[in-house]
C-alpha cells in the first residue's frame, strides 16, 4: 500500500495525457443522445465512454453493463456504437428517460454503420 506522499508524488508528476481532454467540445457536442434533457449531478460526457470503449474494448460482440446508469450515457453511447447493453437504477424514472432517448434517436443509430439492423430492446 502506497503512503499518502507517494500518492501525491505520483499526481504530482503524471503528465496531463490531451488525447482525454474534452475541453473543445462545445455543449451542443456533450450534449448528444442523453444529456440534452435534463440536469443530472453525475453525468458524464458520451465522448468519455466512446473513448473508453475505443481503447479498452476490443471484442465487437462486448455486452456493456452499467449497474448505475443514472441518465443513460454509458447504455445510449454503447448501443450507438453497436454494443449490447445492460444496466440498473435505483431511480425507475430513469428507465422511461432511457426508453424515451432510444426513441428519439433511434433513426440516428440505425444510420450509424455499427447499428444498422440492429434490434434496440428496452424493457421497463
Amino acid at each position: 500500500m502506497k503512503s499518502p506522499e507517494e500518492i501525491l508524488h505520483l499526481f504530482n508528476t503524471k503528465r496531463i495525457d490531451n488525447d482525454w481532454s474534452f475541453i473543445g467540445y462545445k455543449p451542443s457536442d456533450t450534449g448528444k443522445w442523453t444529456h440534452d434533457y435534463h440536469r443530472y449531478p453525475a453525468k458524464f460526457i458520451p465522448q468519455l465512454v466512446e473513448r473508453l470503449s475505443d481503447k479498452y474494448i476490443s471484442n465487437e460482440e462486448a455486452h456493456i453493463n452499467d449497474p448505475f446508469y443514472g441518465c443513460g450515457t454509458t447504455i445510449v453511447t454503447a448501443i450507438s456504437r453497436g454494443f449490447r447493453a445492460s444496466g440498473t437504477d435505483i431511480n425507475k424514472i430513469r428507465n422511461l428517460e432511457i426508453v424515451k432517448c432510444l426513441r428519439k434517436n433511434y433513426e440516428k443509430m440505425k444510420k450509424m454503420k455499427k447499428t444498422s439492423g440492429q434490434k434496440i430492446l428496452v424493457g421497463i
